[in-house]
């Protein structure tokens, strides 16, 4: 592929992104499949426990998934892991898609769940190991970016097409992927940690240009440091190597540089999974149906929903660039936990029937008003607080005896 090296870059990122970004279409896809199959008319019918199998299912495999990827990786590659990856889940889509039992449904929600297993995990290892520092933040953003958009196309295709021509799209999605990781090299780190240095020098190179020459030559300095020390563990008697391998861990784990990030990824993760992302794209009807009720539009809400976070993917693409790591993870964490508390509140009242907490809520906000005016002009603002008290007294009467 010719180009510069930040197209390059672009290019190998994609067949990553649109192979993690199945996690989207996986999940979401039992919106689309559960409700079609439990209709009398159905080709294939289901009870409610068939439903809930095809819908953890993936999640179940997921496991498998990720108890492989940590050897799958040491023994064939980076690149071959994607690749494996990319084409267990092209084939569970054909399984759904020429489905005629529930069987095949359940082996294809299955060989995905175990494809999502193994790219979520290396996805972002591949990526890091890609792209140059300058982009990497960018184009890990990718990553969100095309999770976000292929659940939003999954819930906009699960309102209006057939399960089957559903299938057949996401098909032709992930042969795409299939293809970009097919003409993808592997990365230059692998290379190097199997003692191929030239051809880690040449991908190196073909990825990133001649400016990062200096990362080329720690990495394989790096790599030779650590091919040394396996090479000194044959001659080891295998206590000998489980015993070197666990002080080697201990000393890991006890490096600031490992705990530190460690700590705060596990805790940025659950602040993911935990935020609703999970419930929205797997159970959007029921989730929505619970907070906002059945008298709205569920579809369009739950569009809108996954519209609001891909544009703020697209948001988090310029913001990861502008500010440091630190204020965002204050910031989104912050945030993020209030708002939390503010809808489990919401939904509780609503719930127990406790309209009028807003009575108390008024009168407590009164008293903070009146000791907040500034002495010198303290009768432009009254005047001020009283127009807007009298707009507010005038609304709220209208909206009261309309719909009451």
């Amino acid at each position: 592929m010719t180009g510069t090296p930040f197209l390059r870059q672009c290019f190998v990122t994609s067949g990553i992104a649109l192979n993690i970004s199945q996690i989207g279409l996986v999940l979401a896809y039992s919106v689309a499949i559960v409700n079609q199959l439990q209709d009398p008319d159905s080709s294939i019918s289901i009870d409610d426990e068939c439903g809930s199998w095809i819908s953890a299912l993936p999640g179940i495999a997921l496991a498998f998934g990720n108890m492989a990827v940590a050897g799958t990786m040491a023994k064939c590659g980076r690149r071959r892991t994607n690749i494996l990856s990319s084409i267990l889940s092209f084939v569970g889509w054909i399984l759904i898609l020429f489905a005629d039992d529930v069987i095949w449904i359940f082996i294809g929600r299955f060989l995905q769940g175990i494809s999502l297993g193994l790219i979520l995990t290396s996805g972002p290892v591949i990526v890091g190991e890609y792209t140059s520092p300058k982009y990497r933040g960018t184009l890990l953003t990718v990553i969100s970016v095309a999770i976000s958009a292929k659940t939003l196309t999954m819930h906009m295709m699960a309102s209006y097409l057939k399960w089957r021509l559903i299938a057949f799209i996401c098909t032709i999605i992930n042969f795409v992927a299939v293809l970009i990781c097919l003409y993808s090299p592997e990365t230059p780190s692998a290379l190097a940690h199997k003692g191929k240095y030239d051809d880690c020098k040449k991908v190196y190179r073909w990825l990133r240009g001649n400016d990062e020459e200096q990362e080329l030559k720690d990495l394989i300095k790096a790599s030779t440091e650590l091919n040394q020390s396996k090479h000194n563990l044959v001659n080891q008697t295998i206590t000998e190597r489980v015993r070197c391998k666990l002080d080697n861990l201990k000393m890991t784990f006890k490096k600031k540089e490992v705990y530190k990030p460690l700590i705060i990824s596990l805790h940025l993760y659950m602040i993911s999974y935990w935020s609703g992302m999970p419930a929205i794209s797997v159970f959007p009807i029921i989730t929505v149906t619970k907070i906002v009720g059945t008298e709205m539009n569920i579809p369009i809400v739950i569009m809108s929903v996954d519209l609001i976070r891909l544009l703020s993917n697209f948001l988090a693409m310029y913001i990861v660039k502008k500010f440091k790591r630190r204020l965002l993870i204050y910031c989104t964490a912050g945030v993020n936990i209030a708002l939390l508390f503010l809808i489990a509140g919401y939904v509780y009242l609503i719930e127990n029937n406790l309209p009028y907490m807003t009575l108390f809520i008024g009168n407590f906000s009164t008293p903070i008003i009146m000791g907040n005016y500034d002495r010198k002009a303290a009768s432009l603002v009254a005047i001020i607080m009283s127009l807007t008290g009298w707009i507010c007294i005038i609304v709220s009467k209208n909206h009261f005896t309309t719909h009451w």
